[in-house]
């Protein structure tokens, strides 16, 4: 039997409204949190400054309502204990949603400088302890923030000076909060504006039309995603993103050819090096995993058959990979290779010139794709080999990017009713789909009724969840050129 969350093989199980049971979870702690969201905080521009976390109020799976006893569970197992860069990108910051309690003065120095934001909950007790921790807070490196309904319907009014962000909910009423706003600016002109619980395009689209500094939403505006592109690039590489869409149809397909890769890589020449370093993170990656067990973990079929594919030193060819990777593994590997290079048009010139893949979607797809994996692969009910699960994940991904220039490419189009039509065919994959978009947009009860229904456990979610960011965020660091995969080679 697999170990749960707490290291037992005890089952761990949860009840009808989606939350642990204390009885039969058997965690360390009935305080300790876990990753319930994370989610983008960024600027007009597309930078991306902050990612947005929830965490669950310990076995309570509700977001934003931390106590005061489980502030020292996040804070070291989040920001302490483990750095707070694996689970944040490109040296972004964190905003967290915790009380005034004195724990965070033990660990506030600990933290990243000027990388974490404390926001205030919306019911904080106004007392003099608390004014005494947020005074303490406000002279050390970490940032501040209080919703604009706590600043102004409460005594925290009177401690505006010390927060340097003011935050709209937009699941509230955002044109009351926006008037709200505007008033406390005339109080304090310098005090930024977040918008958060954007869950469209849309709603980020709003969010920048009343004024906010920044916005916490999922997707990036129409605009946004607009100005990314780069016309004169596309103009120029028609074929290859038509290409893209043409591979990624062909890994979706029973028996794919894979010699279209290299006509790939003859476009575009930054590839061979991304896929080679793809290639190398998911041995390390794997291996890394499977030596902190201190063992060899036979139960585990995918490893098994990545014995012969240990040996190698990272010199092999992409054509060796060719014959000796096994085909999930070698349909992974081609189908982030084949996202990257369609991901070029979004970029800056000078990261592309360098064979350096940074766009935000491409770490959002690979999200998606080791959360299905992992989650299916838990629930043991299927053979994650033989599912088709890089090739979808990369494929909802799209949807979040499309425009009418997307819809337009025929090749386009192909993958995605060939993408469609697999949801279909492997429901299990369209339902782990529906649960990581769930996670990413905060929808909660979505998240619980799938627990509710039978579809998988609650456990499982969350494990496979925190799986994917870290999993996620380490390989987009090797692909932006901010680390370096150590040697894989068999020790």
């Amino acid at each position: 039997m697999e170990k749960n969350l707490a290291g037992s093989s005890a089952p761990v199980n949860s009840n009808k409204k989606g939350n642990f049971d204390d009885n039969k979870a058997g965690l360390r702690s009935k305080d300790r949190c876990h990753l319930l969201s994370r989610c983008p905080v960024y600027d007009k521009n597309g930078k991306i400054w902050y990612f947005n976390f929830q965490y669950s109020k310990g076995l309570v799976i509700k977001p934003d309502s931390l106590e005061p006893k489980h502030v020292k569970h996040v804070m070291t197992g989040y920001y302490i204990r483990r750095s707070m860069d694996i689970f944040t990108s490109l040296r972004a910051g964190a905003i967290c949603r915790m009380p005034l309690t004195p724990d965070i003065l033990k660990y506030v120095n600990l933290l990243p400088l000027g990388r974490f934001v404390l926001r205030i909950p919306e019911r904080q007790e106004h007392s003099p302890t608390t004014v005494h921790i947020l005074s303490q807070l406000s002279r050390t490196h970490i940032k501040l923030a209080a919703d604009v309904y706590t600043i102004i319907y409460t005594n925290w009014s009177q401690c505006l000076r010390f927060f340097d962000f003011m935050i709209i909910d937009m699941n509230l009423n955002v044109e009351e909060q926006s008037r709200l706003a505007k008033n406390i600016r005339k109080f304090k002109p310098d005090i930024k504006l977040i918008c958060v619980n954007g869950k469209t395009r849309n709603d980020a689209a709003i969010g920048f039309e009343i004024g906010a500094d920044l916005v916490s939403c999922p997707v990036f505006t129409a605009d946004i995603f607009k100005s990314l592109v780069d016309i004169p690039y596309v103009s120029k590489h028609k074929e290859l993103i038509s290409d893209v869409y043409k591979m990624i149809y062909e890994l979706m397909l029973p028996h794919p050819q894979y010699d279209m890769y290299f006509d790939l890589i003859k476009q575009c020449p930054q590839l061979e090096k991304a896929t080679e370093l793809i290639r190398n993170y998911f041995v390390y990656f794997e291996k890394k995993r499977n030596d902190s067990y201190g063992q060899r973990t036979d139960k585990d079929r995918y490893l098994e058959d990545m014995d012969e594919f240990y040996s190698m030193d990272g010199t092999s060819t992409l054509e060796d990979d060719i014959n000796e990777m096994p085909d999930d593994i070698l349909q992974g590997v081609l189908t982030i290779g084949s996202l990257c290079a369609s991901t070029l048009q979004f970029q800056r010139r000078e990261d592309s010139e360098f064979g350096r893949f940074n766009f935000e979607g491409i770490e959002k797809a690979c999200i998606r794709i080791k959360f299905i994996y992992e989650l299916i692969r838990q629930e043991e009910k299927y053979d994650v080999r033989t599912l088709p699960i890089a090739q979808m994940g990369v494929c909802s991904s799209y949807a979040d990017y499309e425009s009418l220039e997307f819809k337009a490419n025929l090749e386009y189009q192909d993958m995605i009713n060939r993408y469609n039509e697999l949801l279909e065919q492997y429901p299990v994959i369209a339902e782990a789909i529906n649960c990581v978009k769930a996670l990413e947009r905060s929808e909660i009860s979505t998240v619980k009724q799938l627990v509710s229904d039978g579809v998988f456990e609650l456990w499982s979610i969350l494990r496979a969840y925190e799986r994917a960011v870290i999993w996620a965020v380490e390989l987009n660091s090797y692909l932006v050129g901010l680390k370096t995969i150590p040697s894989i080679g068999r020790s």
